[in-house]
C-alpha cells in the first residue's frame, strides 16, 4: 500500500505537476494507486501461493501442507 502513495505522490509532483494532491485528480489518483496495489499484493500473492503449492515447492514447510 505503500508504493501506491508514494507512486502517486511521484506522479504529482512530476508527471502532473499542474495537479495538487487535493485536487479531484489527486484524490482519485490516490484511491486508485491503493487499491490497485490491494488488489496485485493480496490476489497476486495468494496466486502466486497456490501455484507454488500445487507445484510441490511448499511442501517441506506447513503452509504448504
Amino acid at each position: 500500500m505503500t508504493v501506491g502513495v508514494v507512486y502517486n505522490f511521484y506522479l504529482l509532483l512530476f508527471y502532473y505537476q499542474a495537479f495538487s494532491f487535493f485536487s479531484p485528480r489527486g484524490l482519485i489518483g490516490t484511491a486508485c494507486e491503493l487499491l490497485s496495489a490491494a488488489v496485485f499484493a493480496g490476489f497476486g500473492s495468494w496466486g502466486l501461493y497456490r501455484a507454488l503449492a500445487k507445484s510441490g515447492v511448499l511442501a517441506r514447510f506447513s503452509s504448504g501442507q
